[in-house]
């Protein structure tokens, strides 16, 4: 499963990639982050719900989509395991 610290990089890294410029990915980049910022695994499923009715909009549905399929799941590297999940 995919923890909190790799999720807040993966969102910055997802969205470089997808908009290339910090003035495009600003909104989205807050949003993403600041709706998954929690301890409670039902308050980050609420929200991301929630976050995927905006998504189309935010033009950031292929990553809730990928986020609610996949589960938040992540391979743990060697230099880190993954011990507080996502979802």
């Amino acid at each position: 499963m995919l923890c909190r610290f790799h999720h807040q990089q993966g969102v910055t890294r997802w969205l470089k990639k997808k908009f290339g410029k910090e003035a495009k990915i600003d909104p989205q980049k807050k949003e993403m982050k600041r709706r998954l910022q929690t301890e409670d695994k039902r308050t980050v499923r609420r929200r991301l719900a929630k976050l995927k009715e905006s998504s189309e909009a935010m033009e950031i549905k292929e990553w809730v989509d990928e986020t609610v399929a996949t589960g938040g799941q992540q391979k743990n590297t060697k230099d880190h395991q993954c011990h507080r999940t996502l979802l």
